[in-house]
This record gives structure tokens, C-alpha cells and sequence, in this order.
């Protein structure tokens, strides 16, 4: 499973439909589920528990079935990424976390333009300065998101494609 972590705004939902036109993929979006489970989400603690605890139930009957599992989340906590972590032992699965980032100014931009027609999450500035993100304490790939598209698309197929071994719909990890 690669999970896409990082603060609102970065660019992971980008990055996800990035991979996901190089590689077949499941993806489970954190801001989908939360609109499928919430007609008018508030974005409450216990709102965003229930949408996790789907999130995790989904990772987990997706990697049963062997597929390439790929999560879109902010996952700012560690407990988070510490359950994908685990569901991914429990299903003999390799995880990588991919930490996508961006510079704070073109962040804030792209929120400010940022087109609801366009995009399920409903992030905006205010979100992104509000969310606390705690350090890692394991090892993940970081991918900047603060240049064009292309460039995007570039560090997507060169760094993660190769991960991917198709005979067996398994990540592996990187020596």
C-alpha cells in the first residue's frame, strides 16, 4: 500500500491521479469517504474518526484481495499511519508512505483558487494553517510538490512506478 500523506492543500490528490494514470490502482480518498458517509460534513473529531475507521476497513479488505491499494489521507497523526502500518503486517503487505509537501506561499495559493467544481476536498487556507502535522518515525519517501505538474508527474514515475512489481500486485520496498 503507498499512503499519501500530508498537510491539506500540498497536492496528494494530484499526485494520487498522477499514479494513477501510469499504474492501475484502488485508491480510498479520506475526503471521499467523508463526503459518502456525511451529507454536510463538519470536520468534528468524531466525524473524522468514523471516516478513518472506514478508511482503514476499506485498506484492509483491498489488500485481501491483493490490489494495489493506495490511500489519500492527511494522516497527520502517527496513531493513523501506525494502523495502516499494522493492517499491512496483518495482511502480509508492504507499506510505503509517501509524505507529499509543498512550499507554505504556493500552498496557500493554490487554495485560494482552488475550484470546488474541481476537487471533493473542501480545504481551504484556514484548514491548512489549523492542521497540526506530527514528525514521522519511520522511514517514507518525500515528494515536493512545489513545481509544475510535469515535474510532478516526472517524481511520480521515477520514483514510485519502479516500486511496483506487477507479477505480483505487491509494493516492494525499497532496499
Amino acid at each position: 500500500v503507498f499512503a499519501f500523506t500530508g498537510k491539506p492543500g500540498v497536492g496528494k490528490t494530484t499526485a494520487v491521479t498522477k499514479l494513477e494514470s501510469l499504474q492501475p490502482i484502488t485508491v480510498h480518498q479520506t475526503d471521499t469517504i467523508r463526503k459518502e458517509l456525511f451529507d454536510t460534513p463538519q470536520y468534528t473529531s468524531d466525524e473524522s474518526k468514523e471516516t478513518y475507521e472506514t478508511l482503514f476497513a476499506r485498506v484492509r479488505k483491498s489488500l485481501e484481495e491483493n490490489k494495489n491499494t493506495v490511500i489519500d489521507a492527511t494522516m497527520n497523526l502517527q496513531k493513523g499511519r501506525d494502523r495502516i502500518e499494522n493492517i499491512a503486517d496483518k495482511t502480509n503487505s508492504a507499506v510505503i508512505f509517501v509524505h507529499i509537501t509543498c512550499d507554505e506561499e504556493k500552498t496557500k495559493t493554490r487554495l485560494e483558487h482552488r475550484s470546488t467544481a474541481t476537487t471533493v476536498s473542501d480545504a481551504t487556507v484556514e484548514t491548512y494553517e489549523k492542521v497540526y502535522f506530527e514528525q514521522f518515525e519511520r522511514p517514507r519517501i518525500v515528494i515536493d510538490n512545489s513545481n509544475t505538474i510535469t515535474d510532478l508527474q516526472e517524481k511520480i514515475r521515477d520514483t514510485l512506478i519502479p516500486l511496483i512489481d506487477a507479477e505480483e500486485s505487491k509494493y516492494k520496498l525499497p532496499n
